[in-house]
């Protein structure tokens, strides 16, 4: 018997898990007893925050890998397509592993923070990098890493979320969550996957463009006579700071 917490509200006595049997489901996936207190203490966590790295630390990864444990299920029932967001778990990373073994038709997306910084850096309650799902362990990047060169996490999205500065200019629980990512994107992937040795040139930019168009459906642009271009020109030895 297999627990998944669902929702992000105080739990309910109704909805503190649903069983599904799948013997052969992920290490991931939680007994019923740690589920529903895990999930208890993330949403108290919320209303009282014991510190910055503990915030994060109770935040813990099954709340994120359950709901996508979940849906890959509600989706293989439906005959559904599924994509998850935000990855940033390595538990996530395997049940989304599990789900297109299964031959589910589920995909899945991280972000450069995610693969880039760890919980060290919210130590110093630093509210820019205060995000949600919020930054894990060296564990977990490493694993997105690994996820996004194996294909298990098909694309790479942004999360572009800026604030105001007067708006992270606060204490944590205070402040909204979200950090800048547009500008900085490709410069951080390009480090860390294709020097880091991850993802050569081509396969890096094709997770950042080609993949996003084909989960969505959508046409590739070419260069042809006629047709709209989209180009990009990189500078790949510029040495800059943001």
């Amino acid at each position: 018997m297999i627990a998944l917490v669902v929702g992000s509200s105080p739990p309910m006595k109704s909805d503190w898990y649903t069983a599904f049997r799948f013997p052969e489901a992920p290490a991931a996936m939680i007994t019923p007893l740690a589920a529903a207190k895990l999930h208890m203490y993330s949403w108290s966590n919320r209303r009282r925050s014991l510190s910055c790295r503990a915030s994060a630390a109770i935040t813990l990864t099954p709340a994120e890998s359950a709901q996508a444990a979940r849906d890959i299920l509600l989706a293989e029932a439906t005959g559904g397509r599924l994509h998850i967001a935000h990855v940033s778990a390595q538990s996530t990373v395997e049940v989304v592993a599990w789900g297109k073994a299964r031959g589910v038709a589920v995909t899945a997306e991280t972000c450069p923070h995610y693969f880039t910084l760890t919980d060290d850096a919210i130590t110093g309650f630093d509210t820019n990098c205060k995000v949600n799902p919020p930054l894990r362990t060296e564990a977990d990047r490493r694993a997105s890493i690994a996820a996004i060169a194996d294909g298990t996490i098909d694309c790479i999205a942004t999360d572009h979320a800026p604030h105001l500065k007067g708006e992270k200019d606060a204490e944590w629980d205070a402040a909204p969550a979200g950090m800048t990512g547009l500008e900085t994107a490709f410069s951080l992937g390009y480090e860390t996957l294709v020097l880091g040795g991850a993802l050569d040139l081509a396969g890096y930019v094709a997770r950042l463009t080609v993949k996003p168009a084909q989960i969505l459906g959508l046409s590739l642009p070419l260069l042809e006579v006629g047709r709209e271009a989209e180009l990009v020109v990189l500078d790949l030895d510029a040495d800059w700071q943001y």
